[in-house]
């Protein structure tokens, strides 16, 4: 007898039942979801352990309004703690004054350094 057929495929008929392929599209079925909660268990193990080496909190001191930032006025405090936060991730935790924080004057810098940077990397011709 010669076999050419994958052995799966060797288990359906010609012309497969309703039975039949209700059992072959549940079984299919059945791995798929098997392998999709076996990914999401890899998942969860692997964020508790992200978790864990990942739980000490960072902890900013409360910023005095006069002392720390005297051009804050001009800002919300939540806008001032952002920054101040901000700066104290970016530096690690080295030690750092915030003196100021003012608003650019012109908004369209970053719009114009977007645009030089990306027509300067094309190629002219």
């Amino acid at each position: 007898m010669n076999c050419t057929a994958p052995i799966l495929f060797a288990e359906l008929s010609a012309r497969p039942g309703l039975a039949e392929t209700l059992k072959f599209q549940a079984t299919g079925l059945v791995v798929v979801f098997g392998a999709l909660a076996l990914i999401w268990v890899l998942l969860e193990i692997m964020g508790a352990i992200f978790r864990q080496r990942s739980a000490h909190k960072i902890v900013l001191p409360a910023p005095s309004s006069a002392a720390a930032c005297p051009d804050s006025d001009e800002f919300p405090a939540g806008v001032v703690a952002a920054i101040a936060a901000a700066v104290h991730i970016t530096l690690r935790g080295q030690p750092h004054q915030i003196t100021s924080i003012k608003a650019s004057k012109n908004s369209s810098n970053w719009a114009a350094e977007g645009r030089r940077e990306h027509f300067s990397s094309h190629r002219v011709r």
